[in-house]
């Protein structure tokens, strides 16, 4: 196999080309997530969830802001749930969140409605400090 000096040199001007393109793009990216929260300001999230006055079991509920699952977890038997980041750590961020809950399969039968973000219904405001969720499904 040969190998031609202008091959190396074209290869290489597409590699510098595109770390020029590229290099204001990573510096933006690297400011933007400086200015998002750290691990030590999730609040953390707990609570309860009912359905007709009954804990609701063997389900997820997920908590989305702009549409994407921010923090989830499973609910267990008595009804209660201890929320989980999905990126970083226990608790959310401080801000207002829509809540959907589904069952895991075989669960229970959950109105369809409770099962989507757009069309639950509840949403939360979670605060710096503790929070614990008293949430009755419909």
């Amino acid at each position: 196999m040969q190998f031609h000096l202008h091959q190396l040199r074209s290869g290489l001007g597409w590699v510098l080309g595109g770390a020029f393109l590229l290099g204001p793009l990573a510096l933006s990216i690297s400011e933007a997530s400086s200015k998002y929260a750290t691990r030590e300001e999730l609040a953390p999230v707990m609570g309860r969830i009912e359905l007709n006055g009954q804990p609701v079991h063997d389900a997820i509920i997920c908590f989305d802001r702009g549409g994407v699952h921010n923090g989830f977890c499973s609910v267990w038997p008595d009804g209660t749930f201890r929320l989980a980041n999905a990126s970083i750590g226990d608790g959310l961020y401080p801000a207002r969140y829509e809540v959907h809950v589904f069952p895991r399969p075989g669960g229970p039968d959950l109105p369809r409605a409770a099962q989507l973000a757009e069309t639950s219904g509840m949403s939360v405001n979670i605060e710096p400090d503790w929070n614990y969720l008293e949430l009755e499904l419909h």
